[in-house]
């Protein structure tokens, strides 16, 4: 143990250290012999890390290694998936936050999280990574599953407008 900061001020200063030794690989594993935790608990000192290094350390890139290897130990969890999506929404990696909240939305147990999730891509994809055909698609994606509103209406009219594309625009009701 000395070697690990104790961070977060927690009893969690164990599992810091196992998460720390898997981020740093089967070399970082290795000083912990025959005391290898389950992959449960793996998975709770990743989340620790996670938090540890986007809330203490502003270390996006390790928060969002330590979340990602949170959910290939329990795919879907839903804490893990808003700690990832928290953490590529402030460090502004607009690629990887759709993708993380496409799959937030997938896991969704409710369906107005689903919809808001696939909103903000729609949004982002048309004002922050300047994909205009992808919004489009992710707005009409929107409409198909949850219904046409007003909001999708407005979006899809402006994007269609901006595209010049007319009969797509005849065709939204």
């Amino acid at each position: 143990g000395g070697a690990y900061p104790q961070l977060g001020g927690g009893g969690h200063v164990v599992q810091v250290a196992v998460a720390e030794a898997r981020w740093r690989g089967p070399k970082g594993m290795e000083e912990f012999g025959d005391d290898v935790v389950e992959p449960a608990d793996l998975a709770l000192g990743d989340g620790e890390v996670a938090l540890d290094a986007l809330e203490e350390l502003g270390d996006f890139a390790r928060a969002e290694l330590a979340f990602e290897r949170c959910l290939a130990v329990v795919p879907g969890d839903a804490s893990a998936l808003d700690g990832l999506v928290e953490t590529l929404a402030r460090a502004g990696d607009w690629t990887k936050l759709v993708r993380a909240l496409e799959l937030r939305a997938e896991h969704a147990t409710r369906e107005d999280r689903a919809r808001a999730d696939l909103v903000d891509v729609a949004r982002i994809e048309a004002s922050e990574i300047g994909a205009p055909e992808r919004a489009i698609a992710t707005w009409r994606r929107v409409r198909a599953r949850f219904g046409s509103d007003d909001e999708s209406f407005d979006a899809l009219s402006d994007l269609l407008g901006a595209q010049g594309d007319w009969a797509g625009l005849v065709e939204l009701d």
